[in-house]
């Protein structure tokens, strides 16, 4: 049964993102396996012009504990090697421009903790 369960993680959630948590103003990185996600590229027309709204969503297999910092925790696809600079407040913000440039970043704008059924998970939004 526990080989069952395995093989329908791995089918649901194969994928991987690089977390980067903040915690006191410093960043640490977590790759997590076990992991689904996806985005929607779309933009809004107002009276001031185009706007860009696009979305991810990453669902993450309960086994994965981490605790998620909405509005501060940045998700990137797939393992990213690189560090933020925890040194002082401006290295970090220079780490942070530089993981911004080098590829695309995603905020968690909200958490759902869904315990219950017949798979676990937490499911963040992302913009």
């Amino acid at each position: 049964m526990a080989l069952l369960y395995y093989m329908e993680v791995l089918t649901v959630f194969p994928n991987t993102i690089t977390l980067y948590h903040e915690s006191d103003g410093q960043y640490t990185r977590h790759v997590i396996t076990n992991c689904f996600y996806y985005d929607t590229k779309q933009a809004t027309l107002n009276k001031t012009g185009i706007q860009n709204t696009d979305t991810m969503r990453v669902i993450i297999d309960t086994a994965t504990d981490i605790d998620i910092h909405e509005g501060y925790d940045i998700v990137v696809k797939g393992e990213c090697d690189i560090e933020i600079d925890n040194t002082s407040e401006s290295t970090v913000a220079t780490s942070l421009k530089a993981l911004k440039k080098a590829v695309e970043t995603w905020t968690v704008s909200s958490k759902s903790t869904n315990l219950y059924g017949g798979l676990p998970n937490i499911d963040l939004s992302c913009k």
